[in-house]
């Protein structure tokens, strides 16, 4: 059996809680949602902690050494640093 992708979500807005909580129903074989982040990190521990399998919520650098894969769900103007930092750890950005 194949190792499950670890992903990370950065941005718990509707996008993101959407994302997040297909991810926790199982809705896509073969991950496993590791990592929340947000700009307001209370938004982001009140969805890890409506999760079946809640995440741990973290900073954006202490996220990518987490996941293979960085679910960006956050505004245009984050977009610049998340890019960045994701990119340049060699982690696969969506």
């Amino acid at each position: 059996m194949a190792q499950q992708k670890r992903i990370g979500i950065v941005g718990c807005g509707t996008i993101g809680r959407k994302v997040a909580q297909e991810l926790d129903r199982g809705s896509v074989p073969g991950v496993q949602l590791v990592a929340l982040t947000s700009r307001d990190q209370e938004n982001a521990r009140t969805l890890a902690a409506s999760l079946q399998s809640p995440p741990k919520v973290v900073s954006l650098h202490e996220l990518i050494p987490l996941v293979d894969l960085v679910v960006e769900a956050a505004t245009g103007a984050a977009l610049d640093e998340i890019a960045r930092a994701t990119l340049g750890a060699g982690k696969d950005l969506m």
